[in-house]
């Protein structure tokens, strides 16, 4: 939104409405010298090397998709929760795509703890939202070859050290933990 610019000093610009230019922008910053680079490459490199510590857990969003109902249940082993079938059957149907997209209200991006924001006003708005389509790996439609060599480049620049911590960076792999 426009205030959430403006109180973060004119960040991120405006997306243009075109996907293609859109999603080049937002490639672009999230490669290893991007300012977003922290939400992928950074993220992935600093917390690979804990992923086996007992009080990480390292989850990736195609293993979800893969699994959701299998993901909820590594989550309850982590914080050591049981859930009757009953209950995991109603937060696996609250963690899905369908709910989420019929609640997408629920699911607002929000900066409560920033005090020039005053937590009722969405950064997505006109009724926008982060729920889309339940889908990974869009950018095979939208980007172009180079684009998507230049990613493949940069993975393997970033994460190509470790064949495994390639692999779960690309694809999500139960295997990783």
């Amino acid at each position: 939104s426009a205030y959430f610019r403006k109180i973060w000093g004119g960040f991120p610009g405006k997306f243009s409405g075109d996907a293609h230019t859109d999603a080049t922008n937002i490639l672009k910053l999230m490669m290893p010298n991007g300012i977003w680079k922290e939400a992928h490459f950074d993220f992935i490199n600093k917390w690979w090397k804990f992923r086996n510590d007992d009080n990480v857990l390292l989850l990736h969003f195609a293993d979800a998709k893969r699994d959701l109902k299998g993901t909820v249940l590594k989550l309850c082993h982590f914080y050591g929760v049981a859930l009757s079938d009953t209950e995991l059957k109603h937060v696996v149907h609250k963690c899905g795509f369908q709910y989420m997209k019929q609640h997408a209200h629920l699911f607002s991006m929000k900066l409560p703890l920033v005090p020039e924001f005053n937590g009722t006003q969405a950064i997505i708005e006109n009724g926008d939202s982060i729920i889309r389509n339940g889908n990974n790996g869009e950018g095979r439609a939208i980007f172009s070859e180079q684009e998507k060599e230049a990613w493949r480049k940069a993975e393997e620049d970033q994460f190509g050290d470790d064949p495994i911590k390639l692999n779960w960076a690309r694809h999500g792999s139960s295997d990783s933990q």
